[in-house]
């Protein structure tokens, strides 16, 4: 994919050279000035651009691997020289970018991951900020300015744990205005007779309703023991590429 990306982005200034020339369009001009520090566009481009994600770790390392050689084969020789290069890395890293998964359903343990966090009303503005400062910290790993990989991950740990906690006090909510309409007590007619505050049927629907709620809420609560045991978070498209996902849609 950064092969394809980088053959159309050749094509399409091959052919408008004159035109990105006379343009004021800076971000035209910078990509015309770098046209052949590759290695600096392709830096650039799985930064801004890729993500991935496979259910096999050996194919997320060796996807990694690909990327290296493929940046290391178009580093300007004049960049060893300089002594920058002994004292920082000259690629970058990319545990951020390529991680470990299941593309296709999100879980937490056996269960479920609760809630699509790509949606606006389940999730809350102080944690869409969070979401938002680690996708921050993520760029800043990517580009070396952060040593430590589990100083983003206990991050992100936090923000799992934040939204099943809400989620957890949400359905307790539910459940308690459930059970005191129950507990409601039936009430007199116009004459005196006893009129029940809800039929037979209503009742059954309210009290399965509850049982459901506290299942749900056992669930979660053992997502939430199995995701403390874990030493790094669960794979979620939402939370893990989030500069993307929370952000554009």
């Amino acid at each position: 994919m950064m092969q394809v990306i980088i053959d159309v982005e050749n094509t399409l200034l091959e052919s408008n050279v004159e035109k990105i020339r006379n343009s004021t369009n800076d971000t035209l001009k910078t990509y015309l000035r770098t046209k052949f520090d590759i290695f600096q566009r392709k830096k650039q481009l799985i930064r801004s651009t890729l993500h991935g994600v496979d259910i096999k770790a050996w194919a997320v390392e060796i996807a990694k691997l690909r990327l290296w050689l493929s940046m290391i084969v178009d580093v300007d020789p004049e960049l060893f020289q300089k002594n920058t290069t002994k004292t920082e890395p000259l690629l970058p890293s990319f545990a951020f970018k390529i991680v470990q998964g299941d593309s296709l359903v999100n879980r937490i343990g056996h269960g479920l991951i609760p809630l699509d966090y790509r949606r606006s009303l389940e999730i809350n503005k102080n944690t869409r900020d969070k979401i938002a400062q680690i996708a921050n910290l993520k760029r800043d790993f990517y580009d070396n300015r952060i040593k430590d990989e589990y100083q983003v991950w206990h991050e992100e740990f936090q923000i799992f744990q934040e939204i099943l906690l809400n989620r957890i006090r949400h359905l307790k909510g539910e459940r308690t205005k459930l059970n005191d309409l129950l507990h409601k007590e039936d009430g007199s007619g116009f004459f005196g007779e006893k009129q029940k505050a809800f039929s037979d049927t209503q009742r059954r629907k309210m009290t399965k309703q509850a049982t459901e709620l506290s299942s749900e809420i056992e669930t979660i609560t053992s997502q939430l023991n199995q995701l403390s045991n874990k030493k790094k978070s669960p794979f979620s498209w939402s939370v893990s590429f989030s500069d993307i996902l929370l952000g554009k849609g």
